[in-house]
């Protein structure tokens, strides 16, 4: 049993395998006990023959079956030591064989997490704030998901390095530097790439909330900032250029494209901005033409 190699396909599988080697092991221990006893039984009964031999010389002839048995029984020793040394090497590999399935287990289930955690970016985050406020919020919030993710995917990574180590030592090939490790870069790259994409989203709404926002108060102690048309136009074009970019799917390196949430979740995203912009187009029209805001009053 210990001279085959063997190439277990699952955990359960080595744990059998390492029962079936503990009962082999106690059979040759049990086995080892009874020879002894016979074999001490034996030398016992030659030892007795001397003093049946009547003054016979049979001193040498005893003399060689003593030392026949008793060289069995070193033999049979060294060979249940060598039982028991083959079963420490062989108790070993399979251990580092459940390590490497682990691994590989765990590895994989890293890759889905990553892959719930992709999918909750794209789906469920949508808002870009109702002011600087609330989008300095979120993007906090994102940053420290992103960190998630990022633990996820080196978490990914240590393991599959791991499986590397434990199959050089085993001298086996990993599945994992095959299947496993291709789809851990591959979601992590598309995690990498719309983490990016709500960055740039929230750091316009961020900069198109505080423009509009200044904008929208009451600053009579700064009138030459509100009345500066380059403010407008910025804010106005910041705004256009976020309209523009909530309409662009992301893309991934294999070409497929993937949008932020639902068309109704970019309609409504989209509707707050514009009504953010015709605020402060109304505010345009008021500095324009204050004559106009005190004839409606």
């Amino acid at each position: 049993m210990l001279c085959v190699d063997v190439a277990p396909a699952d955990g359960a599988s080595i744990q059998q395998t390492l029962k079936l080697l503990e009962e082999k092991l106690k059979s040759v221990d049990v086995g080892l006990q009874g020879l002894r006893e016979k074999g001490q039984g034996l030398l016992d009964q030659i030892s007795n023959q001397a003093s049946w031999a009547y003054g016979k010389d049979v001193t040498i002839e005893n003399k060689e079956n003593v030392d026949h048995i008793q060289g069995v029984m070193e033999d049979m020793q060294l060979r249940k030591q060598r039982c028991e040394d083959m079963v420490d090497v062989r108790r070993l590999k399979m251990l580092q064989m459940v390590q490497l399935f682990k691994c590989e287990e765990d590895a994989a289930q890293a890759v889905e997490w990553l892959s719930e955690l992709l999918d909750a970016l794209l789906k469920t985050h949508i808002r870009l704030g109702d002011d600087a406020q609330e989008t300095k919020v979120l993007l906090e919030k994102h940053r420290k998901f992103v960190d998630v993710a990022q633990s996820t995917y080196d978490y990914g990574r240590q393991l599959l390095q791991a499986t590397v180590v434990l199959c050089q030592s085993l001298r086996c090939t990993s599945r994992s530097s095959g299947d496993t490790l291709p789809r851990l870069n591959r979601v992590w790259k598309q995690f990498t790439i719309a983490s990016e994409e709500r960055v740039h989203r929230l750091e316009m709404a961020i900069a198109f909330h505080s423009n509009a926002e200044k904008i929208l108060q009451d600053c009579p102690e700064e009138p030459e900032a509100i009345n500066d048309e380059e403010q407008f136009d910025e804010i106005e074009a910041v705004g256009k250029s976020l309209l523009d970019r909530l309409t662009v799917p992301v893309v991934y390196p294999d070409g497929t494209e993937q949008y932020f949430g639902s068309p109704s979740d970019m309609a409504s995203t989209a509707e707050h901005i514009r009504d953010r912009m015709k605020l402060v187009s109304l505010k345009r029209q008021q500095l324009r033409h204050p004559e106009m805001v005190t004839t409606e009053s």
